[in-house]
């Protein structure tokens, strides 16, 4: 019995030690030797994706918020103001002077300048998204991602 276990022993060694000689002869299937391995970010594509989507959307609920009308119309309230102001003076004791009104006006100018300036820079900076977000999308197709088609293109 004890010499069985010996030759059994004896024989897994002999099986082991060939296994050893071929791995160090021929090498092994795993490679620990490397440790190039880069990191990366394993939901890198999907907040890119993500990303991509929630753009389109701000762009789309820009188009729809400038191409839409105003429901209040600024011109026809200037102009009732400008009777209430005349009716103002016919009943005023002592009326208002007329430059008072052209302040008004002037004011109203300046407002239109202000409003002016905002809407070039809201163009401006939807063209930037534009060419932000078509640089994305040229990227993500070089990468071979799945990107997402917006309806509205």
């Amino acid at each position: 019995m004890e010499e069985e276990r010996l030759t059994t022993v004896e024989r897994d060694n002999r099986i082991l030690l060939q296994k050893m000689a071929y791995i160090m002869k021929y090498g092994g299937s795993v490679d620990n030797m490397k440790h190039d391995y880069k990191k990366k970010s394993l939901n890198k594509t999907k907040r890119q994706r993500e990303l991509l989507r929630i753009t389109h959307e701000n762009l789309a609920i820009l188009k729809r918020i400038t191409a839409k009308e105003p429901h209040l119309n600024h011109l026809r309230w200037i102009h009732e103001n400008q009777i209430n102001q005349q009716y103002l003076n016919n009943i005023a004791k002592f009326p208002h002077k007329w430059r008072q009104e052209q302040s008004h006006y002037k004011l109203y100018q300046l407002q239109q300048l202000a409003a002016n300036e905002r809407i070039k820079q809201q163009v401006e900076t939807s063209q930037q998204q534009n060419t932000a977000e078509s640089a994305l999308t040229t990227l993500l197709n070089q990468r071979g991602s799945l990107v997402p088609k917006s309806p509205h293109r």
